[in-house]
């Protein structure tokens, strides 16, 4: 998307797991966009990564109280980027075994 709030009428519509957001967009920044998401989407918080070369810490503490806790560093280093990825896969299929679990 192009900005937050071209993001928020996507995930009306689509379903996704996982998303990339950097903390500086126009129309609405990544505070702003994790506060509106997560009052729609709570199922999105742990599939959520804030990316920011920023390095003010004020801004990551705004960020947690919304809900953020997976946060990348541009430049993003590859390791760290997947390391997180593996970790959402590994969670995503793990809930699908339950939740198959359950239904069967």
């Amino acid at each position: 998307a192009e900005d937050g709030a071209e993001a928020l009428d996507i995930l009306e519509k689509k379903h996704v797991d996982m998303l990339l957001l950097d903390l500086h967009m126009p129309k609405m920044d990544g505070y702003e966009f994790a506060f509106a998401l997560f009052q729609r989407r709570k199922d999105l918080q742990n599939a959520f990564f804030a990316i920011s070369g920023d390095e003010n810490k004020e801004s990551y503490k705004k960020m947690k109280k919304v809900g953020v806790h997976r946060f990348l560093k541009k430049p993003i280093n590859s390791e760290h980027f997947n390391h997180f990825l593996e970790r959402l896969i590994y969670k995503t299929k793990a809930k699908e075994k339950v939740f198959q679990k359950i239904q069967s």
